[in-house]
């Protein structure tokens, strides 16, 4: 809805009960102790539908209807061609498939299927199924590696400038430098990626993504924790959903099939 259409319910909800709801300020709007009040039951109400819905959906024992996967573009780009056959394999479910930047709530039902790289995941309520270890190695682009000292071992980082995660414990991956030179920071493994293409310093990168970035070159390998993974998650309470439960199983034996494009590298030859 619109602006005006906001106001205007506004207005009428405070006329309605006779109190206010918010404080108008120059910056905006802001709630009132009454507004907080409300806000506070009606938060409480909102969960009870969500559980409600999450219930009904839990029920449903007919694969048909609609699945919302919630993924990054760099994972969606591998298991494309699964998610084709398992649409042709099941014609009464349609797909929706968002890959945004933010982390989708399974709880409060914004996704259905979550599958996401990274370390294991601690939603409440969540199951969490470990489909395949992810490899890591360390990536530039020629235009940064023109001149300076070739990288054959982790050590070989050291003087280099390196790219990280802002959100990761990224300094674990350089823990055996010391004071390790780290120039830039990104929010996303995309961003990194780019800026590695770019010639801004190396990153390190999960082998499935470096190893299809046109523009770089892999060093070395990098050992990656034990706990990093490809998880596909779903909310506990739609474990018994058909057709949740169909495109979970379908998902799992596919990845895990193929697990040699998260695990080793694609291109010919061993790691180094």
């Amino acid at each position: 809805m619109n602006q005006s259409t906001v106001f205007r319910r506004i207005g009428q909800l405070e006329e309605r009960l006779g109190a206010r709801v918010f404080d108008r300020r120059p910056r905006g709007y802001v709630l009132t102790a009454v507004g907080e009040l409300m806000q506070n039951h009606a938060l409480r109400v909102e969960d009870d539908v969500i559980a409600l819905t999450r219930a009904v959906v839990g029920a449903d024992a007919s694969p048909r209807g609609t699945v919302t996967l919630t993924t990054v573009d760099e994972v969606l780009r591998i298991v494309a061609p699964h998610l084709r056959v398992f649409q042709q394999q099941h014609a009464h479910i349609e797909l929706h498939i968002d890959t945004r930047l933010r982390v989708f709530s399974l709880t409060r039902r914004e996704a259905d299927v979550a599958i996401r790289p990274g370390r294991r995941p601690v939603e409440p309520d969540v199951v969490a199924r470990s489909l395949v270890s992810l490899s890591m190695a360390a990536y530039a682009s020629p235009s940064y590696l023109e001149g300076r000292s070739p990288v054959r071992r982790t050590r070989d980082l050291r003087g280099h400038d390196l790219l990280a995660l802002r959100s990761e414990r990224d300094e674990g991956v350089f823990s055996t430098l010391p004071n390790p030179r780290i120039v830039c920071r990104t929010t996303s493994m995309s961003a990194l990626a780019v800026a590695a293409r770019a010639g801004m310093g190396v990153a390190v990168l999960p082998t499935f993504i470096g190893d299809h970035e046109p523009g770089l070159t892999r060093l070395v390998r990098v050992p990656a924790p034990d706990d990093l993974r490809l998880w596909i998650l779903i909310h506990a309470d739609l474990r018994q959903t058909a057709r949740v439960r169909a495109f979970v199983d379908f998902m799992s034996d596919a990845i895990r099939a193929s697990r040699e494009l998260f695990e080793r590298p694609k291109r010919k030859g061993r790691l180094p």
